[in-house]
C-alpha cells in the first residue's frame, strides 16, 4: 500500500504556496539517504525553506524530494527520502503537519498528527494573554447615611442663567479745566 505521507506533504505544500506562506520542512538528517549540508544540521535535524522562490529544480515523487537550495549564498543539491521528513508547515503561522517517525520504511502514515512542528523546528512565540475581566459589585450605602426622598429634593431652584452682557461702546474721556 502507498503511504499517505506524500499526499499530505503535497497538500500542505500547495496550501502554503497558494496563501503566500513559506513552506518549511523539518528533516531527520540521521536517516540513511539524506543528502543535506551537514554543517547546517543541529540536534540531528535541519529545517529547510522549500518555497518556490527559495529553491530551484524542485522535484518530488512518493519516495523522495530533491532540489537545489541556497546555503550562505551557495547553491547546493538537496536529496531527501520522504521517510526522513518529520514535518511540513508554514513559517508565518506554524500550521502544518507533524509526521510520526516511520520506522517501518513506508507504511500508512494516516496517524500523522495535524499540528504545529516540534518546538525545535521553530522558535516559540509568546502566547497573547487574554484580558481578565472581573465583575465588581458596589455595596449600597449604609441605611443611616442614605438621604431620604425629602432630603434629596433641592430646596430652591437652580439660579437662572443671566443674559450675556451687552457690548459697550468705549466713551471718550475728557478732562475739564486743565
Amino acid at each position: 500500500m502507498i503511504s499517505t505521507k506524500p499526499y499530505f506533504f503535497r497538500a500542505i505544500y500547495q496550501w502554503a504556496a497558494d496563501n503566500g506562506f513559506t513552506p518549511q520542512i523539518v528533516v531527520d538528517a540521521a536517516v540513511p539517504g539524506v543528502a543535506v549540508p551537514r554543517q547546517y544540521v543541529k540536534d540531528g535535524q535541519i529545517v529547510l525553506n522549500i518555497s518556490p522562490g527559495a529553491v530551484s529544480n524542485f522535484a518530488m515523487d512518493n519516495q523522495r524530494l530533491s532540489c537545489a537550495a541556497r546555503f550562505s549564498g551557495r547553491s547546493l543539491k538537496v536529496d531527501i527520502p520522504l521517510d526522513a521528513v518529520l514535518a511540513i508547515y508554514a513559517r508565518e503561522t506554524g500550521h502544518g503537519i507533524y509526521f510520526k517517525p516511520d520506522s517501518s520504511g513506508g507504511g500508512d502514515d494516516s496517524a500523522a498528527a495535524a499540528a504545529a512542528p516540534p518546538s525545535a523546528a521553530r522558535p516559540a512565540k509568546p502566547q497573547p494573554q487574554r484580558p481578565h475581566l472581573q465583575l465588581v459589585k458596589s455595596k449600597p450605602p449604609p441605611a443611616e447615611s442614605a438621604p431620604s426622598p425629602a432630603q434629596s429634593a433641592p430646596s430652591k431652584p437652580p439660579p437662572a442663567a443671566s443674559p450675556p452682557p451687552s457690548p459697550t461702546v468705549p466713551r471718550r474721556r475728557t478732562t475739564k479745566g486743565k
